[in-house]
């Protein structure tokens, strides 16, 4: 596979597209033969991707393939900065007027002589790569053919049996799976699914089950499947299987006719049928019809991929996950400690055990792998100590581990793999935002625009795609149901890296050190410090993250940090979130290749005026800095798409204006490509800006005066593409009037208000009209009336979440009721510092679908709130600095008995 080969080829085709009939190929004699060079350049690369695809996957661990497609890729990112090189100049030289060209000519004629030379001297290059490879390289392909023959063919392949004594935290798995392959009282559930991330112990499960279930049957077949199949041999090898084949199954058998067989079969005989480790849904679509009306018979499949999984009928999918801690620790225990008596762990052993334990989080396959490995060397703290300081490379070497990753890995898509590899750059046990990812993954051009979808929505759905491979774990979804946060698995991302390295695709450096081994091929750079080596040089780099915590030690010459980055001509993404960065310099503005430039939570007040040259920046993100006013000549980056910035004030939120938005530039107009901007000053001429940023889709306005609603409201209003809205008021005693606001936009699914309303605000539009389109709303340091809560419960019928915080209920006797029927679709209730609210009580029928209800600083809040218990779907309730008499009466009368269900309560 090729993933780099992709990017160069994209340059190479805008290249072509754009420039091959521009004035530069005019003006310049000398690069008359350019566009035909790039061709050339072009079929070379095609070519070559497809002999690496063909290759990669089959014989990935011979070394010299394995150089050979490390050369090919080092070729592809020469490319790729040959054609940013040529692209930047390009349009310098056609923005120029005429008189600025002849002045610059000599200037011009040496930038473009260069690259030439370096084209030329890379169609060489790649003749020599191609030599290599018929030199040193004998490829058997019948042997290839023979193996690709065979892959066609599903295998007959059971799995090792597991006893029950060594099965540890899946009994209830076990018992579950059992009991559907028995139960014959519900009709139409004859296909069950066993779905996971890969080493979780899917098959070994099955397998247990299926050893002791198929007594029960009158036949059986266990079939571990390939990832290329033909229909009539899966059901050739499924008909021979079962038995009784007074059929022939012979080339003369056409597929319907063989599902036809394979139907009777099942009818005639009940059958457990497992197919193991399936890869695609069509696999079983294209022979499903077989197992239409089979009575008994039963089909398990078990699979990595969550479209897979979903083949089953909801109540017949399980879904298996990492083990707690308990069961991780039980189970190394019966592995390492197989002859000691008991399987117990020696004292003075018990805390490295543990620390081992952690380290694999709960992935059985990596746990019984340490395990096995342990059991061999002695019981000695200090060789436990030295193979729990080289776990990574003891798990990144076992074959069972890296064979599992790797069969996911490779069945990757080119444009999922690099979006797989760029997650394992980010710390250990860091949680991904979604936002984040798209962002950068359009920053490093994996994601691009279609017909039909933007650059980010295509991300999204990238993302969508490794969760449902099980590649990422889901953490968290937002109020729209759509993925907010995830992770990547400590020993998944221990391979990731182990992988991206290997084909140089980036490196990551999880210590406090930087010790960088041939700095000139770095292509991606993940580190947690600053502080880089004042020799080293990074020519090729195009991405950087330095991710800090805040409280980093600055880096010793800031300067010098910066002039390695400088050195990074080709720069394409620096995110130094939470570093200890006090200023960026004028040189910024030479990146001219930065798309992403991340500086959230770090300590810059202002950003140089060079800014301005950035002409391929797409985000900006200064978020939580001490920037209060962007340079004018930031309406010069025309492709800026997304911009983050205000001042943090005050983090605790414990004053009404705790961030500050930057004021408008005066040409922000002019961004039409802005589709986020938060957050922004209101004032007199920012209504008559917004109007024209027609691609809009999440604003923040702060610091709004009451005599400026009507404007920037009617003007927020026209945005045909506005999703999310965040208001603020300039003052806690100002007030807001939504009257105008009238969204044209049906996309508008967030709101949020700070600051008090003016009367009458929930008969406004928004609310009455266009509130069944809400999904999601936040009413923070408002005085609302006692009927607020039923007046927004009939109005917002489809809210996901509602906040309410520092909100005082006037007019009544502070008490919060949610009425029967309320709120149907309400998944996150939360609120916050309502000091004077006396009690809460929950309606039955109230909020029927609510996952989570958070009671935070609710400082007179001293009785349970009524109705709590009636909530069936709760999974999370926290109750935090309620009145000091609420946890003694929560004891008393045994309500965390009655709440025993819900998985996380959590009282302070």
């Amino acid at each position: 596979m090729a993933e780099s080969i992709l990017l160069a080829l994209t340059k190479v085709g805008y290249c072509l597209a754009e420039q091959a009939g521009t004035q530069v190929l005019e003006e310049i004699k000398k690069l008359r033969e350019l566009p035909s060079k790039v061709r050339k350049i072009e079929r070379e690369l095609r070519m070559m991707k497809s002999s690496i695809r063909q290759i990669d996957s089959r014989i990935d661990a011979e070394d010299l393939h394995s150089e050979w497609i490390v050369e090919v890729r080092k070729l592809a990112y020469r490319v790729e900065d040959i054609m940013d090189n040529f692209t930047y100049h390009a349009l310098q030289l056609e923005g120029e007027s005429f008189v600025l060209r002849q002045a610059k000519k000599l200037h011009y004629s040496k930038v473009f002589r260069s690259i030439a030379s370096d084209i030329t001297q890379i169609e060489e290059d790649i003749q020599h790569v191609v030599s290599l490879r018929e030199r040193y390289i004998q490829f058997d392909y019948s042997n290839h053919q023979q193996a690709a023959a065979e892959a066609f063919v599903p295998q007959v392949r059971f799995p090792q049996f597991v006893n029950d004594g060594e099965l540890v935290g899946i009994n209830s798995y076990r018992d579950q799976l059992t009991d559907w392959l028995h139960n014959t009282t519900e009709q139409n559930k004859t296909v069950i699914t066993v779905s996971g991330m890969g080493g979780l112990g899917k098959t070994t499960l099955v397998a247990n089950v299926y050893e002791r279930a198929k007594r029960d049957f009158q036949a059986h077949a266990w079939i571990a499947m390939s990832k290329a199949y033909t229909v009539d041999s899966l059901l050739r090898t499924l008909i021979r299987n079962i038995g009784d084949t007074e059929e022939q199954t012979g080339p003369d058998k056409a597929t319907p006719e063989l599902r036809s067989i394979l139907n009777k079969k099942l009818k005639k005989h009940k059958t457990i049928v497992v197919l193991d480790d399936l890869w695609e849904q069509r696999t079983f679509l294209d022979i499903k019809d077989s197992f239409n009306d089979v009575g008994e018979s039963r089909i398990v499949i078990t699979t990595r991929l969550g479209d897979v999984a979903s083949l089953a009928r909801p109540d017949r999918r399980l879904e298996l996950r990492s083990l707690d801690n308990k069961d991780a620790y039980d189970l190394f225990c019966k592995r390492a400690f197989a002859n000691n008596e008991n399987n117990q762990c020696p004292g003075d052993l018990e805390k490295l055990a543990k620390d081992i334990v952690q380290r694999c989080q709960g992935l059985p396959l990596a746990i019984v792998s340490i395990g096995i490995l342990l059991s061999s060397r002695p019981q000695i703290a200090s060789v436990w100590t030295q193979v729990y300081n080289q776990l990574r490379y003891q798990l990144a070497k076992d074959d069972d581990v890296q064979g599992i990753i790797n069969l996911s890995y490779h069945d990757l898509p080119g444009e999922l793999r690099n979006c797989f590899l760029y997650c394992s750059m980010f710390p250990q046990n860091y949680y991904l935002s979604r936002r984040d990812l798209v962002l950068l993954w359009v920053a490093e051009g994996f994601a691009v625009k279609t017909e039909e979808s933007t650059a980010e929505e295509v991300a999204e759905g990238y993302l969508m795609e490794l969760i449902l491979r099980n590649m990422l774990q889901l953490v968290e979804k937002d109020e729209l149901g759509r993925v907010s946060i995830c992770k990547m698995h400590d020993i998944v991302r221990d391979l990731a890296m182990s992988i991206a390295k290997k084909v140089r695709f980036g490196t990551t450096n999880d210590s406090d050190a930087m010790t960088i081994v041939d700095s000139g091929i770095i292509r991606r750079l993940s580190t947690g410090v600053t502080n880089v080596n004042k020799q080293m040089r990074l020519p090729h780099l195009r991405t950087l993250m330095a991710h800090g915590n805040g409280n980093s030690t600055p880096a010793s010459s800031p300067g010098t940090v910066w002039s390695i980055l400088l050195e990074s001509r080709y720069l394409a993404v620096l995110e130094l979130r939470g570093s200890m960065i006090t200023a960026v310099p004028s040189s910024v503005g030479q990146l001219f290749n930065l798309r992403y430039l991340g500086l959230r939570d770090t300590k810059i007040k202002f950003l140089p005026h060079s800014v301005e040259k950035l002409s391929n920046l797409l985000t900006l993100d200064v978020k939580s800095t001490y920037i209060e006013r962007l340079p004018r000549g930031i309406a010069k980056v025309k492709k800026l798409s997304h911009l983050f910035a205000d001042c943090c004030v005050d983090k605790r939120e414990l004053v009404f204006e705790c961030l500050r938005g930057v004021a408008a530039p005066r040409a922000l107009s002019t961004l039409q490509d802005l589709q986020t901007f938060e957050t922004v000053q209101a004032s007199k001429e920012l209504a008559a800006q917004l109007e024209r940023l027609v691609k809009l889709e999440s604003l923040s306005v702060d610091n709004i005066r009451n005599d400026q609603c009507a404007m920037i409201f009617a003007a927020v209003s026209k945005l045909p593409l506005l999703s999310s809205l965040s208001l603020s008021a300039s003052n806690e005693e100002e007030e807001l009037s939504l009257k105008d606001l009238i969204p044209t936009s049906n996309k508008l699914q967030r709101l949020i208000v700070k600051g008090k309303w003016t009367a009458g605000t929930l008969e406004c539009p928004i609310f009455q009209d266009h509130g069944g389109n809400l999904n999601y709303l936040e009413i923070s340091w408002s005085k609302l009336g006692e009927d607020t809560m039923e007046k927004l419960s009939s109005h917002l019928q489809n809210l996901t979440y509602l906040s309410l915080n520092k909100v005082t209920i006037v007019n009544s006797t502070q008490h919060i009721v949610i009425r029967a029927g309320g709120f149907p679709n309400l998944k996150t209730l939360r609120l916050k510092d309502m000091h004077e609210v006396l009690s809460l009580e929950i309606e039955s029928g109230a909020i029927p679908s609510i996952e989570a209800l958070y009671l935070l600083s609710m400082t007179k809040l001293g009785t349970i709130p009524k109705g709590i218990d009636s909530l069936g779907s709760l999974k999370k309730l926290w109750m935090v600095n309620l009145h000091p008499d609420f946890g003694d009466r929560w004891k008393n009368h045994g309500w965390q008995q009655n709440v025993s269900r819900i998985k996380e309560v959590r009282m302070i």
